[in-house]
């Protein structure tokens, strides 16, 4: 089981707009799963924001970071492989990657979920 308030990082389904992709929040007891926006990067090359419209899987081709490291809002967790297109998966908010179940070389699904992440706790002014 994911620890509440974990935020679950996806693989998007079809095109979406830069700042809309696909996030889910781990369920609080019995709070039904939440969407929220982020804002996803590209590297540079050949790498683009999203699968293309009507694209419904794909292959997980690297992970950038590991379970347990520490992540930043915006920052590359793992590629992914269209054809020879690569497409970036990034962190919609920042704190530790807790776990991912796929691997590189695993085909992926739109919408799957690959792994979650603790956000850090908010900042009190």
């Amino acid at each position: 089981m994911v620890e509440p308030g974990a935020i679950a990082i996806q693989f998007p389904e079809g095109t979406r707009p830069a700042s809309a992709p696909t996030v889910r929040e781990a369920p609080r007891e019995s709070q039904p799963l939440i969407q929220s926006p982020s804002s996803p990067a590209c590297p540079a090359g050949n790498a683009s924001q999203g699968p293309p419209e009507g694209v419904t899987e794909a292959t997980l081709m690297q992970w950038r970071v590991r379970a347990g490291d520490p992540v930043e809002e915006g920052q590359e967790l793992l590629l992914v492989a269209l054809g020879d297109h690569l497409h970036a998966v990034t962190s919609p908010v920042a704190g530790t990657l807790l776990v991912h179940w796929s691997e590189a070389g695993d085909p992926i699904g739109a919408g799957e979920t690959l792994g979650w992440i603790r956000p850090l706790p908010p900042v009190l002014d």
